[in-house]
């Protein structure tokens, strides 16, 4: 079953509860608890809104909460390897450099 399908076939299932879900989620959750959500639980809130056809403001939120957390992540892995070029740098220049200094490269 779709994503997509799994949240209307929740929706349909749970009536009343999912209308609270989807009014604690738009109306009772503060910017900074948006921000601490795990990414299952944020996932889940928002593929919530989406099934109960909600295209408020807050659907922006959590998709724009999602993509600062992926692009976070890139930005983790893109500063390990500028660490670890760097790093490789340093170690084929002391390669290159070091038997000049001491005289064996002549």
């Amino acid at each position: 079953m779709a994503a997509r399908d799994w949240g209307w076939v929740m929706a349909e299932r749970e009536g009343a509860s999912v209308v609270a879900d989807v009014r604690r989620i738009t109306q009772e959750t503060t910017y900074r608890e948006l921000l601490n959500l795990r990414d299952d639980e944020l996932a889940r809130r928002f593929d919530l809104l989406l099934s109960v056809g909600s295209h408020e403001l807050t659907i922006d939120h959590y998709r724009d909460e999602i993509q600062r957390r992926e692009i976070a992540k890139q930005n983790q892995r893109l500063e390990w390897l500028t660490g670890a070029i760097f790093l490789l740098t340093f170690v084929l220049v002391a390669l290159e450099v070091l038997p000049r200094i001491s005289g064996a490269g002549y």
